[in-house]
């Protein structure tokens, strides 16, 4: 059976939108949604919905329906109260013809009798049927204000209204609930329940699924698969419940994911923390134009348990990671290069904080003095005036050195990477440059004397929109590769981009509180209409390589 239109609009639909919905509206939808449900898809507010999804169509210059509109085509419109809730239920499904049978929607309605005559049902006693876009439903009068439809006569007649199931969704969610509130739309889904799901999202991961063809072959797509599946399986057998929330404006899109595990789970006991008592994040980075920064607090293991195991035959010469341990907090960040042709990280800063920053340097010397033939290394201390900055020189083998070119510039050609190290009482600098002027001005920033990345008005702006106090932050901006990116593009694709005057960068964070964690990414509206154009040059293309 086809899953009818009605379902996959209102689907479509609950991933977007930016409400100021009302507590209120929240749980008396949530109070209906029985216990052995796999998920639900609510709208907490049609009309701030609606209204807030047309900010964003006109933002995207888009020729697309809202939501009113649509229920206008469909015949509806009339009879739905749009200043009240909406929801799709859903209940775990059998591998079998009938997967998509096992659901209910709950429409508002402005009275019991409106929307069963919109919609033409066949006169009798409730459920009711109607035929919608060559299939059949039923519908049924909730209460007076509340309708459901669904393709299962049986369950339809059996569903209620029962609303003493809200106490039952509190304990799943837990004190995570109050993500919600700014919500417009999201997905709740009880993990006990959700199986089919999970499987869902590992062959979503793995390039199973036709509807999302990939590749997984080793490099980054590999990596992004490996790191789904090992956190599905993480909240499959510690969590409680998945909510992934939605909210758009003008501004931008905003996507949510809060998970909820058990207190007394593995996983759960490490999500109890505080907000970190240092300095803010990224107050390291000086303000430049810059491609990616991130800042993540050390004091906890969060992101390492949500890492998964290395490959054993992908081990790494020196571990980085590993020598940042027993700092507080990490910021990095690595500055627009000249060109991607080469030294495209030679830019990049990393500032720690910690009770002993020089901790960090001496494991960084004893690494690169453990390093054997045919690799070699040279630590020069206190070498690099004005500020008696470390020197330190990685000798490549003679075969990786061209690439070392493109990551690091010409100098890594004769030898290999290089830069700086620089500690005090509280805190240090390393750098991959020997040049010095990188160095000093993340010295400035970090002691006042400088601008910081966060003092830039686009990224504080963009801060704003996102979660406080996180526990990891991370920037991605792509508009100063965009010059040299775009032309490489078109000519790929066959086609010329629209590229927006400006690109704000995307932003991300994570939160990990009362046995939750919430992560959260924003994308501005002039980088949602590039990736829709990539989208489409790269659908047209591939549509006319395809026979």
């Amino acid at each position: 059976m086809r899953i009818p239109i009605i379902l996959i609009q209102l689907c479509l639909f609950l991933t977007s939108g930016l409400c100021a919905s009302a507590r209120a509206d929240l749980l008396r939808i949530l109070d209906r949604v029985p216990e052995d449900a796999m998920a639900a898809l609510v709208i907490p507010n049609l009309r701030t919905f609606n209204d807030n999804t047309t900010q964003l169509i006109g933002a995207m210059e888009l020729t697309s329906s809202n939501l009113e509109q649509v229920l206008g085509v469909v015949g509806i419109r009339d009879a739905i109260d749009f200043n009240a809730s909406a929801a799709a239920i859903m209940w775990p499904f059998a591998d079998n013809a009938d997967a998509y049978h096992d659901w209910i929607v709950l429409l508002p309605t402005v009275n019991a009798d409106a929307l069963p005559a919109a919609l033409r049902a066949e006169p009798g006693d409730s459920p009711r049927r109607f035929d919608f876009n060559r299939d059949t439903l039923y519908i049924k009068p909730v209460n007076d204000r509340i309708a459901a439809i669904s393709p299962d006569r049986d369950r339809l007649a059996a569903f209620g209204d029962d609303t003493s199931h809200l106490e039952f969704r509190r304990s799943l969610i837990g004190a995570s609930i109050e993500s919600l509130d700014d919500s417009d739309a999201f997905l709740l889904a009880n993990i006990a329940q959700s199986e089919h799901l999970f499987e869902l999202v590992r062959a979503a991961a793995n390039g199973r699924l036709a509807a999302v063809p990939m590749t997984t072959e080793p490099g980054l797509l590999r990596e992004v698969a490996r790191f789904v599946e090992h956190n599905a399986d993480l909240l499959q057998r510690d969590g409680s419940a998945a909510v992934i929330s939605a909210s758009f404006s003008a501004l931008g899109m905003r996507l949510d994911l809060v998970s909820s595990f058990r207190p007394d789970s593995e996983f759960g006991r490490q999500l109890d923390l505080t907000p970190i008592n240092s300095a803010a994040p990224l107050a390291g980075i000086p303000e430049a134009p810059f491609v990616a920064a991130a800042w993540l607090r050390m004091d906890q293991q969060i992101l390492r348990l949500m890492s998964p195991d290395r490959p054993d035959d992908n081990e790494e010469v020196i571990d980085y990671a590993r020598m940042l341990d027993g700092a507080d907090a990490v910021s990095v960040a690595i500055l627009a290069p000249k060109s991607i042709a080469q030294a495209v990280i030679a830019r990049t800063i990393i500032h720690w904080t910690g009770d002993d920053p020089m901790q960090v340097a001496r494991r960084f010397r004893a690494s690169l003095e453990a390093l054997e033939d045919p690799m070699k290394a040279t630590y020069a201390p206190a070498s690099v005036a004005p500020m008696n900055a470390d020197a330190w020189t990685i000798q490549l083998p003679v075969a990786s050195r061209p690439s070392a070119v493109w990551y690091f510039g010409a100098g890594a050609a004769l030898k290999g990477p290089s830069g700086l190290i620089h500690t005090r009482r509280n805190d240090g600098f390393a750098t991959l440059t020997r040049k010095p002027d990188l160095l000093v001005s993340a010295i400035e920033a970090t002691d006042g004397h400088g601008q910081r990345l966060t003092d830039n008005v686009i990224v504080g702006q963009l801060l704003s929109l996102l979660p406080a106090n996180p526990d990891a932050l991370a920037l991605v901006s792509v508009e100063p590769l965009m010059p040299q990116v775009a032309p490489m593009i078109e000519a790929q694709l066959g086609t010329t981009l629209r590229i927006p005057p400006q690109l704000p960068p995307i932003g991300a964070v994570l939160v990990a509180r009362n046995h939750a964690t919430h992560a959260s990414i924003y994308v501005p509206t002039p980088d949602l209409r590039l990736l829709l154009d990539l989208y489409r040059a790269w659908d047209a293309a591939r549509s006319t390589t395809v026979p």
